[in-house]
């Protein structure tokens, strides 16, 4: 089992340096987890990758334009909902220093699944939209074929 292991740890480190560039698809959610997933973007995008990123077409945090990535934009609401969120900050808020009971609280925090679920629900339904919709897998297709021929020509420069 060892040996095996050790053979497999060799063949990548061998691998892995003749690597130069890659095709990285990115599908984030809006908010928290594309302020994070934007770090990596860009690191991926410094170190020779292309990125392409597919959006929804409301979507608050995602720009449709940047140096770090190519986007796909997706013509369908995915996006949270701005409004719902600024009603459930300012309730929390409310709650908290009023001292609310655990009910009123919990009653916030149903509608907050709820809200959730809706979300997830239009995440779901974009990604039926976009497998579906062949102008938007070909734009994701052209991006595959324009980062292997950029692959291919630094190789045979180098």
């Amino acid at each position: 089992m060892f040996l095996s292991l050790a053979s497999v740890i060799s063949l990548l480190a061998v691998i892995i340096p003749a690597a130069h560039c890659g095709k990285v698809l990115v599908f984030p959610h809006d908010g928290s987890h594309w302020v994070n997933m934007r770090v990596l973007v860009e690191e991926l995008h410094s170190r020779g990758h292309t990125v392409t990123v597919i959006r929804p077409a409301d979507s608050w945090y995602i720009s449709d334009t940047s140096p770090h990535y190519n986007t796909v934009t997706v013509d369908m609401d995915g996006g949270a909902d701005e409004d719902f969120f600024r009603l459930f900050v300012s309730e929390v808020i409310r709650i908290k220093r009023s001292k609310g009971s655990a009910w009123t609280r919990f009653a916030l925090d149903m509608e907050l699944k709820d809200k959730f679920f809706e979300l997830h629900k239009k995440i779901c339904e974009m990604v039926i939209h976009l497998f579906e919709n062949k102008d938007l897998m070909n734009s994701i297709q052209d991006a595959k074929c324009l980062c292997t021929k950029m692959c291919k020509s630094k190789v045979k420069r180098e």
